[in-house]
């Protein structure tokens, strides 16, 4: 939040920035308020979970895996741009087809996904011992 009204732009103006405040109760009734708040991150390509990912999906398919950035929110919002916690995106499906009222997956990919979960990790530590 501090970020947001240090930005120049904020303090030129003058402006106040507020952040809506989801508080409203879970299906069991927990309430657990959380601001409106999803921070950008990105991750280079040469950190080891980046590297990992690349190395994996050439090891398992014998071909490159393209980098670059999601359109799209993801709990990397929370997890690398709250937290800082590097972490990668990384799914089965088409990326046009994310967060949409039709989105579907092909079993293909979800195969591909699965193979991928169980690489990557391996190569992450070997990497980083």
């Amino acid at each position: 939040m501090e970020e947001l009204r240090n930005l120049e732009s904020v303090k030129k103006a003058e402006a106040t920035v507020e952040l809506f405040e989801y508080d409203l109760p879970t299906h069991t009734g927990l309430v657990y308020p959380t601001k409106s708040y999803f921070p950008v991150w990105l991750i280079e390509e040469d950190h080891p979970a980046v590297k990992a990912a690349k190395e994996a999906y050439k090891s398992l398919f014998s071909k490159d895996i393209p980098v670059y950035n999601w359109v799209f929110s993801t709990n990397g919002v929370s997890v690398m741009g709250l937290f800082g916690i590097p972490c990668i995106g990384f799914g089965p499906g088409r990326e046009a087809r994310a967060h949409a009222p039709n989105e579907f997956v092909e079993v293909e990919d979800l195969a591909v996904a699965a193979m991928m979960y169980a690489v990557i990790p391996q190569i992450y530590l070997q990497q980083t011992k």
